[in-house]
């Protein structure tokens, strides 16, 4: 039973892009989405930046699909830079959404820049990965996510293990968006917490981060921005914290 992420993407020409791969494996490290479709008048299995190259991306939303169920969460999609870096998140949701939203900057498509998107099964379960993309006002935006353990206070981290503070050192978040893929949050059984939560190193709560279920499941929309500036120090964390 495969799952597919697809991504629908809008150009400052006018024009659009339908990007698609049909078979992606589970985990937060994701994988490549290139240009897909059927019978559609765009070139095929082919970079996004290399597929467009000169037009400037202005909107982009990335859905899930998995094939006779409705169980494939979305934990992150964006477009890489051709270092590997991020350049902006794209707002991801379940199999059917409402609108195409504008990217939180636009983006000029080159040979090397590429979308990616990743994937979990949503289940009653407290041990499946909460992911954190944030961007700053500064334009530099990171993925920070981790497996929850039951009950147990834990830590989301980038892909090269470094923290929120870590990354986001003296930068001012502007916008973010958190998921999670159980099926009835992260905190069903109530003694844990029900959202992700940014911590000062003297514990003061510095943010609440809502974490959505971005499965064709849960509600019919992409997962929402939360747009509440907050300033980040390099010993600041984001943790989570289930209980199911």
């Amino acid at each position: 039973m495969a799952t597919a992420i697809y991504i629908y993407c809008r150009f400052s020409d006018g024009t659009y892009g339908y990007l698609g791969n049909t078979d992606v494996t589970t985990g937060a490290v994701g994988e490549e989405i290139k240009t897909g479709g059927t019978n559609l008048a765009q070139v095929s299995d082919v970079s996004v930046g290399q597929a467009f190259v000169g037009k400037t991306m202005t909107h982009a939303c990335a859905s899930v699909s998995t094939q006779g169920a409705n169980t494939g969460a979305g934990i992150w999609a964006g477009l890489k830079n051709p270092d590997g870096s991020f350049a902006v998140p794209i707002q991801i949701g379940g199999q059917t959404f409402g609108d195409l939203p504008a990217l939180v900057r636009p983006v000029v498509m080159t040979t090397g820049m590429k979308a990616f998107g990743a994937w979990q099964l949503s289940a009653d379960s407290a041990t499946k990965v909460a992911s954190f993309f944030g961007y700053a006002s500064d334009g530099y935006c990171d993925l920070v996510y981790a497996t929850m353990v039951d009950a147990v206070k834990t830590e989301l981290v980038n892909a090269s293990g470094a923290t929120l503070g870590q990354s986001f050192s003296g930068k001012t978040l502007q916008c973010y968006y958190a998921t999670y893929g159980g099926l009835y949050g992260l905190n069903e059984a109530g003694a844990g917490n029900s959202a992700l939560y940014i911590e000062a190193p003297d514990g003061a709560l510095k943010g609440i981060v809502p974490a959505c279920n971005a499965s064709g499941s849960g509600a019919e929309q992409t997962t929402p921005y939360v747009k509440i500036p907050i300033r980040i120090g390099q010993n600041d964390g984001i943790f989570g914290m289930s209980d199911t």
